[in-house]
């Protein structure tokens, strides 16, 4: 059956930069929102309960996105083809997320002592079902969240995108405000789910009519025989990504487990640009992938890891030196110890500066490939992290996840490039990355000779001020006032000599220069003001 899709006009689809352009939008908008959740609930919850509140959306959240086995990602792929096959392919989405969601659901709720045992928590045991039924929900919701910017239509993508996140935000943070339980957390957060699956369903049935009807056997299995490699790859590197907190989980109580997963906190705007950028890669990829222009695909890559540079390199340069004081003012005094762990995490930041996933999926032999390298890999990870947990150190263990994620990037990394005809000669594309780093480089040592002499000093000035009335500033709101200075300072200290640097010497792309150009005044303005 023919479906309707705006890629049906004549007009043709709209521009890879306008997609991209709406779909960071809604993630940076939804981004201030999201934010606002482990903060607050971390201030409401015990560390203990808050310990509990994180390994029950961790399995949340893991079994959302390894169950799907990849086939929320293929409406990419699939929606970017003859109108014949868009509307078989939601189907069998619909269909297969229904069934996976109803199989978690019932095993979580059938045997719930097994997500206990995971753990090692009866806590974690009680909250099954709840999990069980949040799971089965979340995977069919999130698909909203993708299928607009796979069907062409940017505008109802970011609406999509900016009201999940708000809602959903808004639906823990009030569980919490009201009755401060993990349970409530949940129920809230399966209600949130439910409504917005009830819009997709809308949008499913308005933009694909009947598509119920558009049932094929014989595409299911073209389907999923393109999904499955992809969806396996999937599983494991959400293995590389998790079985971390698991086997903290286990091997730790529930305290620990909370300072850890502070210390793996992941900064949601990164992630933001990161799905943002590859899910308008894939399509350009798929169009390339067909015309046999590998010359222009690796020319992609190399313009999409500047532009990923550009943000991730300065980010990770900061946070690593600011650890400490973001930590404690984002998670409070509490969490403190997290600080190792944190900055050992942000070493991942830098592996997404190239977005080859893009690639593997318009080749089924990368996937494959791909697919083997992280069976090799997973097995490593397993042993290497049951060994660091062995010496009770939780920097041990994300430092051996850390390394061993590296390794398997590299592995893959070469076997990508290499079936792409990459040349030495393709080197000189990616110089911008080398011109950032330097820069970033520059500016790190300048940011940490500010941060080292402030940090002392700022709480002690800040200590000896005294109220009008009166008395003296409480020690809570002086450590608070004094990171935010603090932070400010360092902030400014990196930003002024790393605009002045890239702005001169990155070779930028002119939208570049125009947005670093109206940075770089503003800063310099800043500091002409304060001087």
């Amino acid at each position: 059956m023919r479906s309707i899709s705006p890629t049906s006009d004549t007009a043709g689809p709209p521009s890879i930069k306008k997609q991209a352009s709406y779909l960071l939008l809604a993630k940076v908008a939804g981004f201030v929102f999201s934010l606002a959740t482990p903060l607050l609930v971390v201030r409401i919850l015990s560390v203990e309960d808050f310990g509990s509140y994180r390994q029950a959306f961790t399995l949340v959240t893991t079994l959302s996105s390894v169950l799907p086995f990849g086939l929320g990602t293929s409406a990419f792929y699939f929606l970017a083809r003859p109108f014949e096959e868009r509307g078989p392919a939601v189907v069998n989405i619909v269909l297969l997320f229904g069934l996976t969601g109803a199989a978690a659901f019932v095993v979580l709720t059938a045997f719930p002592e097994f997500a206990g045992s995971i753990f090692g928590s009866a806590k974690i045991t009680r909250l099954s079902p709840w999990v069980g039924l949040l799971t089965a929900v979340w995977i069919f919701a999130l698909f909203s969240d993708s299928v607009a910017f796979a069907n062409r239509e940017p505008v109802i993508g970011a609406y999509f995108v900016i009201a999940s996140q708000i809602t959903r935000t808004l639906a823990v943070i009030v569980a919490a405000l009201a009755f401060g339980t993990v349970l409530s957390i949940l129920v809230a957060s399966i209600i949130q789910a439910a409504v917005q699956s009830v819009v997709l369903l809308l949008y499913l049935g308005d933009r694909f009519p009947r598509f119920w009807r558009s049932f094929d056997a014989s595409f299911l299995k073209v389907h999923i025989a393109y999904a499955l490699p992809l969806g396996f790859s999937g599983l494991l590197w959400n293995v590389h990504a998790n079985l971390h907190f698991f086997v903290v989980g286990n091997r730790f109580n529930t305290a620990a487990f909370a300072i850890y997963a502070v210390g793996c906190f992941q900064l949601p705007l990164i992630g933001m640009l990161s799905e943002s950028v590859n899910s308008v890669l894939i399509p350009r990829m798929t169009e390339l992938q067909s015309a046999d222009d590998r010359g222009t695909m690796v020319e992609l890559l190399a313009r999409a890891s500047g532009k990923l540079a550009l943000i991730y390199l300065p980010v990770f340069a900061f946070f690593f030196i600011t650890a400490e004081s973001v930590v404690a003012l984002l998670f409070t005094e509490a969490y403190t110890a997290s600080t190792p762990i944190f900055r050992t995490f942000l070493f991942l930041i830098p592996l997404g500066i190239v977005m080859s996933d893009s690639v593997v999926r318009v080749y089924t032999d990368l996937a494959k490939f791909l697919l083997k390298v992280r069976v090799a890999s997973t097995v490593v990870l397993t042993v290497g992290l049951i060994a660091a947990a062995g010496t009770e150190s939780l920097v041990a263990i994300v430092l051996t996840m850390v390394v061993i994620r590296y390794c398997e990037s590299i592995v893959a990394e070469y076997g990508i490039f290499r079936r792409l005809g990459f040349r030495r000669t393709d080197l000189q594309k990616f110089a911008r990355v080398f011109k950032i780093a330097v820069s970033t480089g520059a500016a790190a040592v300048c940011c940490t000779l500010v941060y080292t002499s402030l940090r002392s000093r700022v709480p002690e000035m800040l200590a000896g001020l005294q109220p009008a009335g009166g008395g003296n500033i409480p020690g809570e709101l002086v450590q608070s006032l004094s990171m935010l200075v603090v932070l400010f300072a360092a902030g400014v200290t990196f930003a002024v000599p790393y605009l002045f640097l890239c702005f001169r010497f990155a070779g930028l792309a002119e939208d570049e220069v125009r947005l670093l150009t109206n940075l770089r005044a503003r800063a310099f303005s800043f500091v002409g003001r304060r001087k």
